[in-house]
């Protein structure tokens, strides 16, 4: 399928504020769409593998090699009864509905990565400033590399079972 990604970077929080555009990178993914393709089925997402292959290929990060191993999660509708596990067939959102829950979570993935690099710019020059280092180690923490992906296609997607995938409106 033909996409657009749009990468989450880590920015000072200074130029996080000012930055109004993001960066955009054209290219295809593959991946399988059988029920057996899913790695895992949280709460409210599900995850599979997939190959994103960026044209021009990034510097580096995501998309820095031709088939690029990702994992993709889309959220899902969890209609399921409580005492049951979620599996397939997944209720998808429409469109519009998946597109403002992804742009959320971006948003809020690029305004962590920001705060965590301010914490440790802090925490580094603490350390600077102090007569000695302190007398343990301090973990660092990372984020997965993360970033948007709107994949476009002309065909409608198709489960396993050849009918057309369940897709729901969600109401306020």
């Amino acid at each position: 399928m033909q996409v657009d990604f749009y990468p989450i970077p880590v920015y000072n929080l200074d130029k996080l504020i000012c930055t109004k555009t993001a960066e955009l990178f054209s290219g295809n993914i593959r991946l399988d769409h059988s029920t057996d393709a899913i790695l895992g089925v949280g709460a409210f997402k599900t995850a599979q593998s997939a190959q994103l292959m960026l044209s021009p290929l990034t510097c580096s990060g995501m998309g820095s090699s031709p088939n690029y191993e990702v994992i993709l999660k889309r959220p899902y509708i969890n209609d399921f009864p409580a005492n049951e596990p979620a599996g397939p067939p997944f209720s998808w959102f429409a469109l519009k509905d998946e597109s403002n829950i992804l742009y959320h979570e971006a948003n809020v993935l690029y305004w962590a990565k920001a705060l965590l690099k301010m914490t440790y710019e802090f925490i580094d020059h603490a350390i600077d400033c102090a007569k000695e280092p302190p007398p343990f180690n301090i973990l660092r923490l990372h984020f997965v590399d993360a970033g948007l992906l709107l994949a476009y296609s002309n065909a409608p997607a198709i489960t396993k079972e050849g009918g057309l995938p369940l897709v729901k409106t969600v109401e306020s």
